[in-house]
């Protein structure tokens, strides 16, 4: 810190001064994050005793002056106005106790990353609490002096009782393949979660209405838990990673939730197919003009699976909270406005609602239904594949029509390079079903690549991370098809091999829900290695796999081209056939018909 010479003007201080150890400064991006903070004192703490400076500190005696440092000499060494301090805080380590405070400087006005962190040192406790007094006593005269309107209002106010109205918006977000934070698919508040990923949740808490604005002075962190109405001993502390105020007022607290802690072994099991689970996250805050925290509460249902799921449904929303604040004020003169804790009421939405119905019922395997979930008949499983589809070919063709085939795929074969002219009038009259395997292995290129059929074996006796997913999905695989419905039967057990030998084969796309229906088309007109030839073709040489990498990106956009590519060509038709349903479901729907 750079050192300016000049003396000490007592007249613009009381006679408070306290001497303290200066450890250095250092930029902050949340001036008001105590986590962050805290990692400064710990980093700027672990300097040799003789690279820190020792100062006296000397408070002002308004909120319009500065605190300022000062050498052994009676040098100033730095000025701090009171108006720029934007936080100030307290923390011990071992024998020590530390004071850091934020402070924007002018250069940083612009830029709000370059606010400093400042850290002072004492060895006792009893220093720092007064000097955090001193703090303190500034700060309430700067809060007195910064919101005279609110003393006029209550002033006016005959009651003194204000109402508010708040919003909590729950967002939950988990680590992909790629080691991304993605959204967490949501549909009817219910979250689809992966067990036994790294989820990051967040809670933001907007101020709908109300005669002033609400200003945040302390947050406590994240509270989880499984199940809902649960007692503050069964809820556990996340690790924070931010709290910090938005540029439209909202209050963001972000915490990362480890699935792995055994406190969370219930949100870290997979939940049966028609089983949901509550979860609760909560905050307490506290604001500058009521002295006791409000504890913000958000339940929501949630449904774990396989941590290797991939969703077809890109549906997120936030799951929202409404709060309803009733504080009674009371008027003291010119000074800051003070509340009684007994004239604050505060509930939420759903707890106005549960009201009505209090009774703690139990679900049919005697656990509480303030865990379980009930499903509900009308929520649509929109990530799961349609259960339909009897692969029946009904279709007959002429002797003439296969004349035309057998002698398309001769001149075919004798040049595989060389697509004969008259393939594509064929194609669109439709491929007579006894050469439906030979044709699609041609269209697919598969003697480009010979090997894959010796590949084939090979990947089988390898490791499939995602074995669980595709046992799971190989019953709902064209189940009223003769060749599939028996289960353990030969075409489950073809379908199970073939679907997990692309997934070690493509190790990016793994498997996804959709891949069966591809791989049973396939197994219906050709043996096991000639399907999975024909797969790895197309997924690769026609760019299907695209479709179905992680966060589906390039299917959203194939969806969007689609709908809008039917409105201005077949308007008539896409007004008939989606409506204002949703596309994706009525595509598949069609395309499985």
């Amino acid at each position: 810190m750079d050192s300016v010479a000049s003396n000490f003007n007592e007249q613009n201080h009381q006679e408070f001064k306290e001497t303290l150890t200066y450890y250095g400064c250092s930029n902050i991006v949340e001036p008001k994050n105590e986590f962050l903070i805290r990692e400064i004192v710990r980093l700027l703490g672990a300097k040799d005793d003789l690279h820190a400076q020792v100062v006296t500190v000397r408070m002002p005696s308004t909120c319009q002056q500065s605190v300022q440092f000062f050498d052994n000499d009676g040098n100033l060494v730095d000025d701090f106005p009171v108006c720029r301090i934007l936080f100030c805080t307290k923390m011990s380590e071992q024998k020590r106790c530390f004071l850091a405070f934020t402070f924007r400087s002018p250069t940083s006005v612009a830029d709000e990353s370059a606010d400093q962190c400042h850290v002072l040192c004492a060895p006792d406790r009893a220093t720092i609490e007064r000097v955090m007094g001193e703090f303190a006593r500034i700060f309430d005269n700067a809060n007195n002096g910064a919101s005279p309107h609110l003393n006029t209002f209550v002033a006016g106010n005959c009651s003194g009782l204000l109402s508010f109205e708040l919003e909590g918006h729950l967002n939950i977000m988990e680590r992909d393949d790629k080691g991304q934070l993605v959204p967490s698919p949501q549909e009817k508040t219910c979250f689809k979660l992966r067990r036994g990923r790294e989820k990051h949740i967040s809670l933001l808490i907007n101020q709908v209405s109300g005669p002033y604005r609400l200003v945040v002075k302390k947050c406590f962190g994240l509270l989880l838990a499984a199940g809902r109405n649960v007692k503050h001993v069964d809820m556990q502390l996340l690790d924070v990673q931010s709290m910090r105020t938005k540029e439209n007022g909202g209050y963001l607290i972000s915490a990362v939730w480890d699935p792995l802690s055994p406190h969370f072994d219930v949100l870290n099991t997979e939940t049966p197919r028609e089983t949901r689970v509550y979860m609760t996250v909560a905050t307490d805050i506290v604001f500058c003009t009521i002295p006791e925290p409000l504890r913000f509460v958000v339940d929501c249902r949630v449904r774990i699976f396989d941590e290797n799921e991939r969703f077809w449904s890109w549906k997120h929303r936030d799951v929202c909270e409404r709060y309803y604040l009733k504080v009674r004020l009371c008027p003291n003169g010119n000074e800051a406005v003070a509340l009684d804790p007994n004239d604050i009421c505060f509930e939420s939405f759903s707890q106005r609602q549960r009201l009505l119905s209090p009774t703690v019922r139990r679900c049919s395997k005697g656990m509480l239904s303030n865990l379980i979930a009930p499903h509900d008949e009308n929520e649509s499983d929109s990530d799961e594949p349609l259960l339909s589809g009897s692969g029946e070919v009904k279709q007959e063709y002429s002797a003439a029509v296969l004349a035309e085939w057998n002698q398309c795929l001769t001149l075919w074969k004798d040049d595989l390079n060389q697509r004969p002219d008259q393939l594509t009038q064929l194609i669109c009259n439709g491929i007579p079903d006894p050469l439906r395997g030979e044709v699609w292995q041609l269209l697919a290129g598969c003697f480009q690549q010979p090997e894959l059929s010796e590949t084939y074996p090979q990947l089988l006796t390898k490791e499939c991370p995602n074995e669980q997913v595709i046992v799971r999905d190989i019953h709902r695989t064209f189940p009223a098809h003769d060749y599939f419905k028996q289960v353990g039967g030969l075409g489950q057990d073809a379908l199970y091999k073939i679907s997990k030998a692309y997934a070690v084969y493509d190790e990016e796309v793994g498997y996804c829900q959709g891949l069966s229906f591809l791989a049973a088309s396939l197994l219906l007109h050709m043996s096991e290695a000639e399907a999975f030839c024909v797969l790895v073709r197309i997924m690769y040489h026609y760019r299907l796999r695209d479709l179905f990498k992680q966060g589906f990106e390039t299917l959203h956009l194939r969806f969007y081209q689609l709908t809008r590519l039917m409105q201005v060509r077949l308007l008539n038709v896409a007004e008939k056939v989606f409506g204002f349903v949703s596309i994706i479901q009525n595509f598949r729907t069609i395309c499985q018909i």
